[in-house]
This record gives structure tokens, C-alpha cells and sequence, in this order.
């Protein structure tokens, strides 16, 4: 009996390894499949986007086949001018910037030669003058322009009240002011010493 039951329990171990066999054949069968399952997965999936895509770009070229064709109709012949157009010359700001420069440049110069030539020159007095005349003539400037930068006023042209630029143009022409008054009081200071 007992060599019996161990026969019967060599054929079950025998039977059990070959299904355990064929079992790892059928996991191993069934995990190709599902690698070959992942790469159908990701070219369906990348075949969607660019049949997607180019839906897309076909919507588009259609939007702006559409855009192009105009249904505009000439109502009236355009009216040309009795005489030649110029420029505005108000609105040529760079050129008002090259003469405006230009004029402070010989006005400068003839300064500084004239008190180079008396032998009175103070230092700073042609940087003051500099700053009042570049500001003032930066302050009409400014005027002629459209700027957004605005103190109290309505972008862009500042209808009552003062462009960015127009500000600190005033404030250069201040302390080009508040720096010739210092020059002189301090020249008029070195004078009563000197007399004193």
C-alpha cells in the first residue's frame, strides 16, 4: 500500500511539474502577446494624434482659405489731392532732436569760448546750462509726441496733462537752475571774501 500511494504521489508530482511547465509556457506566451498588445496600443495611438493633427491643420488651412477670399466691392473711385502732400513737420521729432542738440552744442561751445577768452570760467556753469537748454528743448519736443507714459492725463495724448518725459525735463531744468543759482552764490561768497 505504501509503495502504492507513493507511486501515486510520483505521478501526481510528475503531472504537476508539466503543468507547471506548460503553465510558464502559457505566462511567457501571454507576456509577448501583451508586449506586442503595447506597441499596437502606441502606434494606434500615435496614428490618432497625427491624423488628429492634421484634421487640424486642414481646419486651419480651410479658416484661412475662407479669411483670404474678400467680398469687398468699390463703392467709389478714391478722391486724389488738388496739391502735393508734405510731412507734418510737427510730427518729425528726430529732426527737432538733431537741431534742437545742435543748437545747444553751438551755444555751449560760444559760451565756453567766451568766458575761456575773459578767463572767468566756472566750473559747472556749461554742465547747468546744458541740462536747462537739453530740457527745455526735450520738454517741446515731448510735447509734439504721443506717449503713453502719462501724469493726469488720457493715454496716448496726454490731453491735460504732462507726458512722463515732459516731468523729468522739468526737473532737469530745475536743477540746472538750482545749480547755477549755487554757482554764483558761491562766486559772489569767494568776491565779498576777497573784497573783505
Amino acid at each position: 500500500a505504501a509503495a502504492y500511494e507513493l507511486a501515486n504521489l510520483r505521478g501526481f508530482i510528475k503531472i504537476s511539474e508539466e503543468e507547471l511547465d506548460k503553465a510558464k509556457l502559457e505566462l511567457q506566451d501571454l507576456e509577448e502577446k501583451d508586449v506586442e498588445l503595447k506597441q499596437y496600443v502606441r502606434e494606434v495611438e500615435t496614428n490618432n494624434s497625427i491624423y488628429e493633427t492634421f484634421l487640424q491643420r486642414m481646419k486651419e488651412t480651410n479658416e484661412v482659405k475662407e479669411l483670404q477670399s474678400s467680398n469687398v466691392r468699390i463703392i467709389q473711385n478714391a478722391l486724389l489731392p488738388l496739391s502735393p502732400i508734405s510731412p507734418d513737420i510737427l510730427k518729425i521729432t528726430m529732426l527737432f532732436y538733431f537741431i534742437s542738440f545742435a543748437l545747444i552744442f553751438v551755444l555751449l561751445i560760444t559760451i565756453f569760448y567766451q568766458q575761456n577768452n575773459k578767463n572767468s570760467v566756472r566750473p559747472g556753469f556749461i554742465s547747468c546750462l546744458y541740462l536747462i537748454g537739453y530740457s527745455f528743448g526735450r520738454f517741446w519736443i515731448e510735447g509734439l509726441r504721443i506717449d503713453p507714459l502719462c501724469i493726469g492725463g488720457i493715454p496716448p495724448f496726454c490731453d491735460g496733462g504732462l507726458r512722463m518725459a515732459q516731468f523729468i525735463s522739468i526737473f532737469l531744468f530745475s536743477s540746472g537752475l538750482i545749480g547755477i543759482f549755487f554757482l554764483r552764490l558761491k562766486s559772489y561768497k569767494n568776491k565779498t571774501r576777497n573784497n573783505g
